[in-house]
């Protein structure tokens, strides 16, 4: 195999190896983001209903 084919490959594999190195880093912490964003917005959900629920009384026409 010629020089620059073999320096070609080597340099294929050494970027497939990189790209693959930074998805195993990025799906770690793109589970540890996902759960805590579902953390928040569950959150967010119950005090938006709690604070919603004051205000039911509001908008009883638009149940009609």
């Amino acid at each position: 195999m010629p020089r620059s084919a073999l320096l070609e490959s080597a340099t294929k594999f050494l970027e497939a190896a990189s790209v693959a190195q930074k998805w195993r880093t990025v799906r770690a912490i793109e589970g540890k983001l996902e759960k805590a964003m579902t953390k928040a917005f569950r959150a967010q959900g119950k005090a938006f209903s709690k604070g919603f629920a004051s205000l039911q009384g509001e908008f009883s026409e638009a149940l009609s």
